[in-house]
């Protein structure tokens, strides 16, 4: 492949992000200001079918919630992956659908408590024509998917003679809900510092693939800082903890117990109703496999942005991209609604 068919993804890449952004600032001209306060990251994870199995951390800022808050999260993942090493292979090709109902609210001065309530759906490709007519539109390589039907769902995944997954058929169903806790550390007027905890249980099913069948336990700090970029009009966050996971049913023997979690994030506040943002999200191994595909270590990149709305309503939009190759979906359109009681 030569130098310019190679551009060719990441010219496109960037053109799509910059209208992004620019629907982004023109939806804000139609919206009120609200309180301006710490700009916490986008809320997002890896959503490929196995690893979004595990309760890894989001990075949610330093900024504890100061009032009862809800929250409406949906995260559309577009899967098309395959590889074969001998006998064992592995193919994703479908689409998933998260929607999570989340409510979280201080108590005190230093503490927060919170749920997390997802609803999973395993399909077809819904989103496979709009793909497709951006890769024709642009001229980008389809890694194939013209040679397959389009609107399948085909999740398999047959390691040393046994098969692990064979998802034919759509599914849906309440995924592994998690409760979640935060204690303030600092919280000044130019940073702030907090200690968050999750425990997500197995209320999912790992035959339907809306869960793992165990129970993760993770510890992470959330750091937000305006002073250090203000220069620059920027502010940033930083996150990093770890997860004990609870043995799944899925690959039990190969399953790691610990994983790592990272974070590092860019907001830049355009107006008090508007605020850009740019971040890396990582993690280490989840289960050890010949494919990555398999949640391997995963770095995502996020571009998106969010909208203050009149009535004290948030909306967030963000497009998430795998930065290393096939541990992630190629992209997840993540959308978030909030609120406060």
């Amino acid at each position: 492949m030569n130098r310019s068919s190679c551009l060719r993804p990441r010219v496109f890449r960037a053109l799509l992000w910059s209208v992004s952004v620019g629907l982004l600032i023109g939806m804000a001209l139609t919206s009120r200001a609200t309180e301006y306060g710490f700009h916490a990251p986008l809320a997002v994870a890896n959503q490929s079918p196995v690893a979004r199995l595990f309760g890894l951390p989001r990075a949610g800022g330093g900024a504890l919630a100061d009032a009862p808050v809800w929250g409406l999260r949906t995260e559309i993942t577009n899967n098309f992956t395959a590889k074969l090493l001998g006998g064992d292979f592995v193919a994703f090709d479908g689409e998933t659908t998260v929607v999570t109902l989340g409510f979280r609210a201080g108590l005190g001065e230093r503490f927060e408590l919170g749920v997390d309530l997802p609803f999973v759906r395993h399909g077809g490709g819904a989103t496979d024509r709009v793909i497709d007519g951006f890769h024709e539109t642009f001229g980008l390589p389809d890694s194939g998917r013209d040679g397959v039907p389009r609107n399948r769902l085909d999740y398999r995944l047959q390691l040393s003679g046994r098969r692990w997954l064979d998802v034919s058929t759509g599914s849906d169903g309440p995924g592994d809900a998690s409760i979640r806790a935060g204690y303030r550390l600092v919280h000044g007027p130019a940073r702030a510092l907090a200690l968050r905890t999750a425990l997500e249980l197995p209320t999912g099913k790992a035959g339907d693939l809306t869960g793992s069948d165990g129970t993760d336990v993770s510890v992470w700090l959330d750091y937000s800082d305006r002073a250090l970029l203000e220069p620059l009009g920027l502010e940033f966050t930083l996150m990093g903890g770890v997860s004990r996971l609870g043995r799944g049913r899925l690959l039990p023997d190969a399953q790691e117990t610990h994983a790592y979690s990272g974070h590092a994030g860019l907001q830049y506040p355009v107006t008090p109703w508007l605020t850009l943002l740019a971040q890396l999200d990582a993690h280490t191994k989840l289960i050890d496999t010949p494919f990555d595909e398999v949640a391997g270590g995963a770095l995502l990149g996020t571009l998106g942005g969010r909208l203050n709305l009149p009535r004290g309503l948030g909306l967030d939009l963000g497009v998430v991209e795998d930065l290393r190759s096939r541990s992630a979906p190629d992209v997840t359109f993540h959308v978030a609604l909030s609120g406060r009681f």
